[in-house]
């Protein structure tokens, strides 16, 4: 709170009292009174008139204050309303109680807006559920009946299984914690499952695969990596050039285990790399080669900040992207991720 404000807000306060005062000695002239007693009591009023507007600005400049210090140091401004002290003063109470009503009204409409977006997010994943049934039936129809056309049928529905699976992720990206369970993973078995995953589009692409020090173990959901590695994987596929090359790299480091995954495809543009991770970001290559989302790479990298885990990418120096997973070997670091 500013004093020279404060005092030019009461210039109507201060001008009438002025006037009060010149009057006063007036007064006390014309009753011959004397000079020094009109002095006095001049002095007096004006003394009270400081004493007076001191304390006003001192409970109302501690006051402000403490909201002020409260918003800075509080993330969710809209609880301050909860945590302030009422004041001695009758413009900080009306203050104070028009906040509560409005924190009360917007923590009325969060909730609102809460509950409206659960019983959405319930319905997708019942929806998704639900669609996986006759995709599954499908496939398994492909499998049991080879037609000429089985194989691209299943492919079609590898991809069409994948975009599901993402609107599954992404409807339950803003609580995942519930569908959280931390287990030791063997990265050779992880790798191999995901291969076998897409094995389907795989072939299409006549791919060579490479292998190295993948017989690691690190701690990880199992189903969120599989889906990250399936994410991972499935952009190699849409952005290759060429036979595919592929190559799957495990190592130590530190403390901590990285796992790549190398491939041959057109890269990233380096003004867009930077930006992978970024809600509905497609890039150049987005919006060139493939119809991209900008959905995958974010989902995977929330899921890997849940796990406390790193993901990165860069570009290949043979050509193509790296994608790299770092995973602490201390099993502590991902049961107390934030």
């Amino acid at each position: 709170m500013n004093l020279i404000r404060f005092l030019k807000e009461k210039k109507i306060y201060l001008l009438l009292h002025l006037l009060v005062l010149i009057f006063l000695t007036f007064l006390f002239h014309a009753m011959n009174a004397g000079f020094w007693v009109s002095i006095f009591v001049c002095i007096m009023l004006f003394c009270a008139d400081i004493l007076s507007l001191g304390i006003e600005f001192w409970k109302k400049n501690a006051f402000y204050k403490q909201v002020e210090n409260m918003l800075d140091s509080t993330k969710q401004k809209y609880l301050v309303a909860g945590l302030i002290n009422v004041p001695d003063f009758y413009e900080g109470e009306i203050f104070t109680d028009s906040l509560h009503l409005i924190a009360k009204s917007m923590n009325d409409a969060l909730e609102k807006y809460r509950i409206a977006q659960d019983e959405y997010r319930e319905y997708i994943e019942t929806w998704i559920h639900e669609v996986k049934i006759p995709i599954s039936c499908i496939a398994l129809q492909c499998e049991n009946h080879a037609f000429e056309e089985s194989s691209t049928i299943s492919r079609e529905l590898k991809r069409i299984e994948n975009d599901v699976e993402q609107a599954l992720f992404y409807a339950r990206s803003f609580n995942v914690e519930k569908d959280y369970l931390i287990r030791e993973i063997n990265l050779n078995n992880l790798v191999h499952k995901a291969l076998k995953s897409n094995s389907q589009a795989l072939i299409s692409c006549k791919p060579e695969i490479e292998t190295n020090g993948l017989n690691q173990t690190v701690f990880a959901d199992p189903k969120w990596l599989d889906f990250i590695l399936n994410q991972i994987l499935s952009n190699s596929i849409k952005y290759r050039q060429g036979s595919l090359k592929l190559c799957f790299t495990a190592f130590e480091k530190g403390n901590s285990i990285f796992l790549e995954i190398a491939d041959n495809g057109i890269g990233i543009p380096k003004q867009d790399i930077n930006r992978v991770f970024e809600k509905g970001f497609t890039g150049e290559n987005g919006r060139k080669f493939a119809k991209s989302t900008g959905i995958g790479l974010y989902l995977c990298n929330t899921l890997c900040q849940k796990m406390n885990l790193k993901l990165s990418i860069r570009e290949n120096t043979a050509g193509g992207t790296v994608v790299s997973l770092c995973f602490p070997k201390d099993r502590s670091h991902i049961l107390f991720a934030d």
